[in-house]
């Protein structure tokens, strides 16, 4: 399968290895000292290892090279493709890739829609298979992205081939541009055709109407449809819903039309009689469905903002506490709409009709999430006004700490560090696995109690696992304690993994325990259950009680009677809850809302409040000389560089704050409006006033008339022109102008508008999602003034259903650039695993960092072949006295007696000069231990050495010539010391102590001369010689 060799990115650097051969010569000439076999092995090894040095540098790698394939299928699953097509693309490839594949070849898929998604990674185990498990947006095509992420995923050590399963027609993206890093990679991309051609088929291409009109104007609207062939049907048209009636002399309301073949354009005049955005919808239906085959096209909608003057949307849950308010905006002729929290606009769109928003004390659980997100969306880009008014359900009280709208006021829910105020206690109680996706349910509710809590708050989590414990399974999946920035606390919750609880009693014995120990002011236990668990004894209930703990009890997806779960709750003075299961985050929020109370500072005998006035654009012109005392309002605190412009006398809290926010603007009043905290307000003369200028100061900018707003579609683009004119009609300077738009999901991007022309400019945007878009421009005219314009554009379907054919041109073409094939739609024929004229890749691998480390090892045995010798006789009697221990006792015994008989003073013969004896500093040496140390220099008699130990050193006995033996008993060192070719040489003659000769002398003498080719003054020598007639031998090393 493979091919197989080491390559090297630095070859030249092998020219290093050409050293071998002088330094072997030097080598071999150098160490006469040695013999022949030991100085092969030197010269041998530091010849590998020059060799190993210099492949080192040279960057060594091993090369493979495969003849795998990978095959990345990429299959278009957008709505161009009818679902039939699509069913039968995907049972012919999952025939098709069991046909051909080898062993070691790799599948993948990937899906493609607006992204591109994986759904089966490139291995040798996959198995195609339909791959709808992997979402996909499919309103768009983005055969591009599917084109990158396929080379993103393709493995690197086997060829790759991308089979295009598509139609074609992308909306988003350049697929050739993809196209052409593929060819680049040697990737080529066959292509397997979607055909279809809709011959048949009415669509509608777009609604014409002015982007903005006044209340009661008639305006004039085209609906522009497109037809294959002539074709009859009827046409409906809805406000807001409303069905109008465009053919009164006929029964019903819609009009009978005949289209020809081509674009028709049907003018329809409509009159606009409310005020806000007015939603225009337009349907078609024919009266022969043969002739209209896709009816997703049939259908348009655009958007009419209808203005007036200026409104207000008052969104309340208690109508006492905003009477006073509606009566003083009223009677200064301000428009003001009320509603109640589950009435209000859910969307942008909904909001973009009001001017400002007045949440006038509602807690933040009246509000979706989706909501919250809109409203912060309502101020920052389209340039609404935001006011929130205080109350027990207001603010950080009433839940808003980190929700969406939290960060367009200008001041912080939390209250400062400064104030000492009791702390709230929470612990959750969680056994929401009996519902759908139960875990990722109680996973969101307790992340949105914890949001609701300030950082100073205690929060606890306990859930059901079922392991051993002294508490019956149920654990604390974070231990009750401040929650400071939440991060672990949320955290914890996303963890959490929860059981099927078989008991109440452990899980509230341990929230009772805790709780009773913290030092809260407010404290409250949230269960959430089926309602399944055991009843808890009363007496435990009565505890809490006892305790004044609340239990609030949430049942969820309950089989079970609910008795047991309004019994604790009734019993402890908390609330009982069987909500719908998207309802229940929002409950927990609002029942963590319960330990805020702590948030609100109130006074029975009133706060005095100061009017600080600052120099920043407001509200107010001038200060006002005295404000009425409140009774309360909740504690918050001044964002960083915007001072409030009310405050109370204690601790300086903020009464009165705003700020502008993107292109509106936002009022936070932490007291109430009503009578509760606000009482002496009432009767103030300034009442009016004062509500007046703030709610005025907030609304958006009226739409002038002279500031024009037009949108169009072109394709997937969204057109946007602006006019700026005169009074006189001319066309005025643009100044400086701001525009942003909102998709029907939510997401803003901003839009550059460029001059082109007097008082003219034009922007554009990606529109692709089917939707309402809104565009806001604020501009900045040359006398300071800021004035806004909104207008809406609608996508009223996916730019899919636009193209009636498929693009095979554009798959002809990427075919041809790539090297790519057309496919059959025969799985048999398609032959996906085809190798041709596919190049055979080469994989490599790194051995740069294994041959350092051969080098290194080379280099140390070098070193030690040279230094270090072995003696192999003293192995060989070593093995031999291990093998055969009694003949090993037999010659120490006979060496003893040696000794005893040795043991005499000795003197040196007349005529000779006796050898000095130095036992000073000298190491006793035994066979064991054939290295000496160095010892004091003597000067030595007739001595031969010869090297290496084979030849040996030859010690003679002067005098009579007679040869003396020295025993290995008792060795006693004689140390001898020479010169060898101008190097000194020392040595360490090993003798024993042994018996006195007739003369009298057991000493050593001699002369030292070396061998012509004793080159190498170090290593082991063997001295040999006999005394009175018995040889003698013993093994020493000595050091130059």
């Amino acid at each position: 399968m493979f091919d197989s060799g080491i390559h090297f990115d630095n070859p030249s650097a092998l020219l290093f290895a050409l050293l071998i051969l002088p330094v072997t010569w030097i080598g071999w000439s150098r160490l006469t000292g040695m013999s022949r076999v030991r100085r092969a092995i030197v010269c041998a090894v530091r010849a590998l290892l020059i060799l190993v040095i210099s492949a080192t540098t040279a960057q060594p790698k091993w090369m493979e090279r495969s003849d795998a394939l990978t095959v990345i299928l990429l299959i278009d699953r957008s709505r161009s493709i009818s679902p039939q097509q699509e069913a039968e693309a995907v049972r012919r490839l999952a025939e098709a890739t069991l046909l051909g594949r080898e062993d070691v070849d790799r599948l993948g898929v990937v899906n493609i829609g607006e992204a591109a998604r994986v759904s089966i990674m490139p291995d040798m185990l996959s198995l195609f298979e339909d791959a709808g498990v992997v979402v996909v947006e499919r309103d768009a095509t983005n055969l591009e992205e599917g084109v990158q992420l396929g080379l993103a995923i393709a493995p690197r050590d086997t060829a790759t081939r991308f089979v295009l399963v598509s139609d074609g027609n992308e909306t988003e993206g350049n697929l050739l541009a993809a196209a052409e890093i593929a060819r680049a990679n040697d990737i080529p991309i066959d292509v397997l055709r979607l055909t279809y051609d809709y011959t048949d088929d009415v669509m509608f291409d777009r609604i014409t109407a002015p982007s903005q009109a006044r209340q009661g104007q008639n305006v004039d609207v085209k609906l522009v449809l497109r037809a294959n062939r002539e074709t009859t049907g009827t046409l409906v048209v809805q406000i807001n819903g409303v069905p109008i009636d465009l053919d009164p002399e006929t029964e019903g309301m819609g009009r009978s039309v005949t289209l020809r073949s081509g674009v028709n354009a049907l003018p329809v005049t409509l009159n606009m009689p409310t005020q806000g955005v007015q939603r225009i919808e337009a349907f078609f239906q024919a009266d022969d469905p043969t002739l209209d085959i896709r009816t997703a096209n049939n259908r348009a909608d655009s958007v009419v903002i209808v203005g007036g003057e200026g409104r207000v949307l008052l969104i309340y849950e208690d109508e006492d506490e905003v009477t006073s308010l509606w009566d003083a905006l009223s009677e200064s002729q301000i428009l003001v709409e009320s509603v109640l929290p589950q009435d209000a606009p859910a969307d942008l769109l909904g909001f973009t009709a009001y001017d400002s928003v007045i949440l006038a004390n509602v807690p933040a659980h009246a509000f979706s999430p989706m909501t919250h997100e809109a409203l912060r969306q309502y101020v920052h880009d389209v340039g609404g006004g935001l006011m929130m008014l205080g109350g027990m359900n207001s603010f950080g009280a009433g839940g808003w700490i980190n929700t969406a709208v939290s960060r367009a006021l200008p001041v912080k829910l939390e209250p400062k560090e400064t104030h000492r105020m009791p702390r709230g206690a929470l612990v959750c109680i969680m056994h929401s696995s009996e519902i759908p996706s139960g875990n990722y349910i109680g996973q969101q509710s307790c992340i949105a109690a914890i949001d609701a809590l300030s950082r100073l708050d205690y929060a606890g989590i306990i859930d059901f696992t079922g392991g051993a414990g002294g508490n019956a399974g149920c654990v604390w999946e974070y231990q009750l304690q401040e929650v400071g920035d939440k991060t672990a606390a949320i955290s914890a919750a996303k963890k959490m993994q929860m059981g099927d609880m078989p008991d109440f009693t452990p899980s509230m014995q341990m929230a009772l325990a805790a709780l009773k120990t913290a030092d809260a002011g407010q404290k409250h236990v949230i269960i959430i259950s089926d309602g399944d668990p055991s009843k808890p004894p009363t007496s435990l209930v009565n505890q809490f009680a006892a305790a004044n703990i609340t239990i609030s009890t949430v049942l969820a997806g309950g089989h079970a009677s609910p008795q047991t779960m309004k019994w604790i709750a009734q019993s402890t003075g908390g609330e009982y809850y069987a909500p719908k299961q998207s309802e229940i985050p929002r409950i927990f929020t609002k029942e963590a809302m319960v330990i805020r109370r702590s948030m609100v500072e109130e006074s029975e005998e009133g706060l005095p409040v100061y009017h600080q006035f600052t120099s920043r654009p407001g509200p107010f012109r001038a200060k006002m000389p005295s404000l009425p005392v409140v009774n309360g309002y909740v504690l918050t605190t001044p964002r960083p560089g915007y001072d409030p412009e009310v405050i109370s006398s204690k601790e300086s809290d903020p009464i009165l704050a705003y700020w502008q926010y993107g292109l509106g603007k936002a009022v936070a009043h932490t007291s109430d409006a009503a009578t509760r905290w606000s009482d002496s307000w009432l009767t103030w003369q300034g009442y009016r006033q004062y509500w007046e200028q703030l709610v005025r100061w907030s609304m958006r900018p009226s739409a002038p008339s002279d500031l024009l707003l037009e949108t169009r579609n072109e394709g997937d683009q969204g057109i946007v022109e602006v006019r700026a004119l005169t009074a006189e009609g001319g066309f005025a300077r643009l100044g400086k102008v701001q525009a942003v738009v909102v998709s029907p999901s939510g997401k803003t991007q901003p839009i550059t508008v460029y001059q082109t022309g007097p008082g003219r400019g034009q922007g554009e945007f990606t529109a692709n999602e089917p939707g309402t878009w809104v565009v806001n421009l604020m501009r900045q005219a040359e006398d300071g003034l800021r004035h806004a314009a909104q207008a809406g554009l609608s996508v009223p379907y996916s730019p899919e259903f636009r193209t009636l054919t498929d693009n095979s041109a554009l798959l002809t073409q990427l075919a041809e650039m790539t090297g790519g094939r057309d496919l059959p739609i025969d799985p048999r024929s398609a032959n996906l695993f085809n190798r041709e004229s596919l190049p055979r890749p080469e994989s490599f691998t790194d051995l740069w960092t294994l041959a350092a480390i051969l080098a290194c090892s080379l280099l140390i045995l070098d070193v030690a072949t040279r230094r270090l010798a072995i003696d192999y006789a003293a192995m060989r009697r070593r093995v031999r006295e291990l093998m055969n221990p009694r003949a090993s006792s037999a010659g120490e015994g006979m060496d003893r007696l040696k000794q005893r008989a040795g043991r005499s003073a000795t003197s040196c013969q007349p005529g000779h000069r006796p050898v000095g004896m130095a036992h000073r500093r000298t190491r006793r040496l035994g066979w064991s231990a054939p290295v000496l140390r160095r010892t004091s220099r003597i000067r030595a008699g007739r001595l031969s050495l010869r090297w290496p130990v084979s030849r040996g050193l030859t010690a003679m006995r002067a005098g009579s010539g007679s040869r003396a033996a020295i025993e290995p008993s008792r060795p006693i060192a004689v140390p001898t010391r020479a010169r060898l070719r101008g190097r000194t040489l020392r040595a360490c003659l090993m003798r024993s102590a042994g018996r006195a000769s007739s003369n009298g002398s057991s000493g050593l003498m001699g002369r030292m001369r070396a061998g012509a080719n004793d080159r190498t003054p170090y290593g082991p020598v063997e001295i040999r010689g006999v005394r009175n007639g018995s040889p003698f031998g013993d093994r020493v090393c000595y050091v130059g």
